[in-house]
C-alpha cells in the first residue's frame, strides 16, 4: 500500500488593521484573506469623530446664528455624555435655525452614523458636501458609509477629497490605506500608512498595517521593526502578536514565534487563528502531539473552524491515525463542500484505509477544485 503524505497544515495569518479614525467612536471590523498559508488580514476599524464646538459663528441676516451656536454646541456635549438621542436633537435644532450650518449637518451625521442609521447620516454628509465641498470631515464620513457598503471606488474619491481639503489627518490617510491594500496594491498602501504615521507617529495601528504591506512584499525584517512599533504603542493588541509571529515563522525563527504567538494567546485566550498558527508552527517542528493539542483547542474555541479541522487531519494522518483524521474531513467537508484540501486530505485517509473508491472519488474532486497533486494522486492511484 502506497502512504501519501497530507497536504501541509494551514496557518493563519492576522494582518491589516482597518482604522476609521476620528476622535471618541470606536467600530470594529475584520476582514479575513485566507491564502494558502490562510493568511487572515485583519482590519481594525477604529473610528473617532471629532465632534467640536462653534466658537465663530458668521452672523446671517434674518438667522440667529448665536442661538443656533449655542444648540450646536449643547449637542457636542450631548455627544461627550454619550447621550446621542438628545445631542441628534440639539444639531437638527441648529439646522432649523440656520439651514446653511455645514458643521451641524456633519455632526449630526456623525452621530447618526454611530447610531447605526447610515442611510440618516449619508444624507446629513451629502447635505454639508453641498453646501461646502470643502467639508473635509463629510467627505470623511461618506467615504466611511460607502467603504461600509462595498463601493470601494466612491470610498476611495471622498477619503481623497478629505485628504485634499486637510492633509493633516492621519485618520484620512489610513482608511485610504486600507482600501489600496484591498486592492493589493501594497506600495501605495503602504505610502498612505507612512503618510499617516508623519501627521501622528503614535497611530500603532497604522504601524500594524503598514507592516503587513512589508509582509505582503516579503520584507521580512521591515515587517518585523513595525509590528514591535506598534507593540510599543498597544502591548495588548493581540492581532499584532500574532502577526508578528507570522512574520518571524516566515523568516525562519520558529521558536520565537512560538513565544509571540504565546503572546498573542495570553492577551486574547479566545483567539483561535492565533492558537491555530502555533499549532502550525509545532506542526512545522516536528512537534506532532503540540500541534494536536493546539489545533483541538483551537476547535474548542471555534468548533466550525474548518482549518483547524484539516489540520487536525492532517496531524492525524502523519500519526497515521487514519480513522480520525477521516473523522475530521468529513465534519470540514461538511461545513466547507468548496474546500478542496479537505477533499485532497481524505482520499489519502481513505486510501490507507483501503477504500479506493472513496479515495479516488475524493481526488477527483480535489483535482475539479484546483489541487495539482490531487490529479498526479489519482493518476497514480485510480486509472
Amino acid at each position: 500500500m502506497r502512504y501519501f503524505k497530507a497536504v501541509r497544515c494551514i496557518p493563519e495569518n492576522t494582518l491589516l488593521v482597518l482604522v476609521f479614525k476620528e476622535q471618541s467612536m470606536r467600530y470594529r471590523l475584520v476582514i479575513s484573506f485566507l491564502l494558502f498559508l490562510a493568511l487572515e488580514i485583519n482590519a481594525q476599524d477604529t473610528t473617532f469623530v471629532e465632534l467640536q464646538a462653534d466658537t465663530a459663528v458668521v452672523d446671517v441676516p434674518g438667522v440667529n446664528t448665536t442661538e443656533a451656536a449655542m444648540r450646536f454646541n449643547e449637542g457636542v456635549a450631548l455627544f461627550g455624555q454619550r447621550k446621542l438621542k438628545e445631542a441628534v436633537e440639539m444639531f437638527t435644532q441648529s439646522i432649523e435655525i440656520d439651514s446653511s450650518f455645514v458643521r451641524a449637518y456633519v455632526n449630526r451625521g456623525s452621530v447618526l452614523l454611530e447610531m447605526n442609521q447610515p442611510d440618516a447620516a449619508e444624507r446629513d454628509f451629502r447635505v454639508a458636501i453641498n453646501l461646502n465641498d470643502s467639508a473635509d470631515a463629510a467627505h470623511y464620513g461618506l467615504a466611511r458609509i460607502l467603504e461600509s457598503r462595498g463601493d470601494e471606488e466612491g470610498a476611495f474619491h471622498h477619503y481623497s477629497k478629505a485628504i485634499d481639503y486637510n492633509p493633516n489627518m492621519a485618520s484620512y490617510y489610513y482608511q485610504r490605506g486600507v482600501i489600496y491594500f484591498q486592492k493589493e496594491d501594497y506600495l501605495n498602501a503602504q505610502l498612505d500608512f507612512t503618510l499617516a504615521l508623519r501627521v501622528d507617529p503614535d497611530f500603532g495601528y497604522a504601524y500594524n498595517d503598514r507592516a503587513s504591506c512589508h509582509l505582503k512584499m516579503d520584507n521580512l525584517k521591515a515587517a518585523i521593526a513595525d509590528y514591535e512599533e506598534c507593540l510599543k504603542r498597544l502591548p495588548q493588541f493581540a492581532l499584532a502578536h500574532n502577526n508578528l509571529a507570522s512574520a518571524k515563522r516566515k523568516l525562519g525563527l520558529k521558536d520565537e514565534s512560538i513565544l509571540d504567538y504565546t503572546q498573542a494567546i495570553r492577551v486574547d485566550p479566545d483567539n483561535h487563528v492565533a492558537i491555530n498558527n502555533r499549532g502550525y508552527t509545532f506542526y512545522e517542528l516536528g512537534k506532532l502531539p503540540e500541534a494536536l493539542a493546539d489545533f483541538e483547542l483551537a476547535l474548542s474555541k471555534q468548533s466550525d473552524y474548518v482549518l483547524a479541522l484539516n489540520n487536525k487531519a492532517s496531524v492525524l494522518i502523519d500519526m497515521e491515525n487514519w480513522i480520525e483524521a477521516e473523522k475530521a474531513l468529513n465534519r470540514a467537508i461538511e461545513l466547507n463542500k468548496e474546500y478542496a484540501y479537505a477533499y485532497f486530505n481524505r482520499g489519502i485517509a481513505r486510501e490507507m484505509l483501503r477504500n479506493i473508491e472513496g479515495a479516488c472519488a475524493d481526488w477527483s474532486r480535489a483535482a475539479e477544485l484546483g489541487v495539482k497533486n490531487a490529479t498526479k494522486y489519482y493518476e497514480m492511484v485510480c486509472e
